[in-house]
């Protein structure tokens, strides 16, 4: 949160194990949430860390997110629009991945969060609103 008590994307860095996939362990760090000291200097956690990944898939530069329990815990406008845009930045970090999309449950996610955020079919930075870009 900024001192205008507006909400902003931010990127920090993390350091993941090397035998996961790139786009899976870019993900569980974004779960797993801000750090002690990120948490001191006001990052929130965008996902609640009860939330499980089913699965994460790359295919033509696409990844795609199968999310289970938890994702449905996202709440909030403009939250859950910054909760989709920091997925897609999260993901697109990793090597060979261009555009996400997400899934609940086996199925395409039209909406996110309460009350409910359009999903576009695929996220891709240049996608993203300028008020959501990451500073």
């Amino acid at each position: 949160m900024q001192e205008d008590d507006t909400l902003r994307l931010a990127a920090v860095g993390r350091h993941v194990p090397a035998g996961d996939p790139p786009a899976t362990a870019a993900l569980r760090a974004l779960i797993d949430g801000p750090t002690g000291d990120e948490r001191a200097a006001d990052f929130e956690y965008p996902l609640d860390r009860r939330t499980r990944v089913h699965s994460v898939a790359v295919e033509d530069r696409v990844a795609v997110v199968d999310f289970g329990e938890g994702i449905e815990r996202v709440h909030g406008r403009p939250y859950s629009e910054l909760v989709y845009w920091s997925i897609v930045y999260t993901l697109t970090e990793a090597p060979g991945v261009d555009a996400v999309a997400l899934r609940h449950d086996g199925q395409p996610m039209a909406a996110l969060g309460d009350p409910p955020f359009a999903l576009p079919q695929l996220g891709t930075r240049d996608g993203a609103p300028d008020w959501a870009l990451p500073r």
